[in-house]
């Protein structure tokens, strides 16, 4: 049956406003993934204490993800929870503007990280229930949100440049603001054939009590988990190897270009090869990524290797979120990727957060080779999985 023009223009609109949400989000993270750490570090922590305060939330989400998807899937709207995360983010990032002090710095951060990262797996839900009812682009949505954060990367640069750390946080509550404004632009309810389901625990429990489910899981957050020094200390290193701090954007924003190029045309990848094997090119090019960063290359080569953020990142989140979904009733799906990201983007990058502060003081640089190691183990999870047979089953 060929779509109506109402329909085709129905779907247009609310892939546009998914496509907004993303981007919103995305702002909230270009600004705070990069450039977060040096705020802390310009309120007088040290690395042992910076690598703390970005650890915790990362924990605390262990817990705090599953209930947020379970409370999405009850309630039967994702986007009252959406609005309440996004009110909540936006309050602490106002509150951490007075925080004086670790204890103070860690309450509010906390609050802000666990309340705007919540806003992830809750957009991938939306996103992926309006492609299995009307068939909408995933990676044409998705892209936006890294357009966006290419965008928050070069402006955060400049920004700080040109005012200094206390910027960075004026940038954040702007980013916050506008993920409560495109939150409430959101369709209120699944659309068509999807509509309104309410999802039990059990219900939550059978998806995700298969070994194999958990085991992709796993590996997927072992491949993420990586990009832990990356994440906490890419620009702290790269302002004492003497690269200017307006280059830091640029090279965030490479890595981000080859990731949209990546997402434009995942529809055709995904034709052509399996969701694991794209989680298999992720581990390889992470072990290729941080092991060479572990050198302290020279910049135009620095420039290379940030090509590979397309691969680390953008194959492998394409690859486990596919795999979730073909193994995953659709009723099942949101309880799933809520405990998908408890697992990657909690155990697992919390305890490489972790990790990364108790390195980077003592190794610097060189702490790159314990994130090489964690992709190169993740890569191994995946090759398992494929020796088991994994890539043939489906729960759909």
């Amino acid at each position: 049956m060929v779509a109506s023009p109402t329909d085709a223009n129905a779907s247009r609109a609310i892939a546009i406003r998914i496509a907004l949400f993303y981007g919103a989000i995305f702002l909230i993270l270009g600004v705070s993934l990069p450039y977060f750490p040096l705020w802390l570090k310009s309120e007088g922590l040290t690395a042992l204490e910076i690598g703390l305060v970005t650890s915790v939330p990362l924990v605390i989400r262990i817990a705090a993800t599953p209930l947020i998807g379970i409370a999405a899937d009850r309630s039967g709207t994702v986007k009252g929870v959406v609005l309440t995360g996004a009110a909540v983010a936006l309050a602490a990032a106002v509150a951490l503007g007075g925080a004086d002090g670790l204890l103070p710095i860690l309450l509010f951060f906390t609050l802000f990280q666990v309340a705007s990262l919540a806003l992830m797996p809750l957009a991938e839900v939306v996103a992926m229930r309006e492609v299995r009812a009307r068939g909408l682009d995933y990676g044409r949505m998705r892209l936006w949100g890294s357009i966006a954060f290419i965008a928050a990367n070069l402006g955060g640069g400049f920004a700080i440049a040109g005012f200094g750390e206390a910027s960075i946080l004026v940038l954040v509550i702007g980013a916050s603001f506008a993920s409560l404004v495109a939150g409430a632009a959101l369709p209120g309810q699944a659309s068509g054939k999807e509509a309104r389901r309410r999802v039990s625990l059990g219900a939550m429990m059978r998806a995700v009590g298969r070994p194999e489910l958990i085991v992709i899981m796993a590996a997927s957050g072992l491949i993420q988990a990586a990009h832990a020094v990356y994440y906490a200390f890419s620009a702290i290193h790269w302002q004492a190897l003497g690269i200017a701090e307006t280059w830091f954007g640029l090279l965030w924003g490479v890595g981000v270009v080859a990731e949209v190029v990546l997402f434009a045309y995942a529809g055709q990848v995904l034709k052509r090869i399996s969701a694991l094997a794209m989680m298999a090119i992720g581990a390889v090019a992470g072990v290729v990524r941080w092991g060479l960063m572990a050198l302290d290359p020279a910049f135009g080569v620095l420039v290379v290797l940030q090509l590979l953020h397309g691969l680390t990142f953008g194959a492998t989140h394409l690859g486990v979120v596919h795999a979730i979904q073909e193994r995953v009733e659709a009723d099942q799906a949101a309880s799933a990727q809520s405990l998908h990201s408890a697992l990657s983007s909690g155990i697992m990058m919390g305890g490489a957060m972790a990790l990364a502060g108790w390195l980077y003081a003592p190794l610097g640089g060189l702490s790159y080779l314990a994130m090489a190691a964690l992709s190169g183990l993740g890569g191994l999870v995946v090759m398992w999985v494929f020796w088991r047979g994994g890539a043939a089953r489906s729960a759909v």
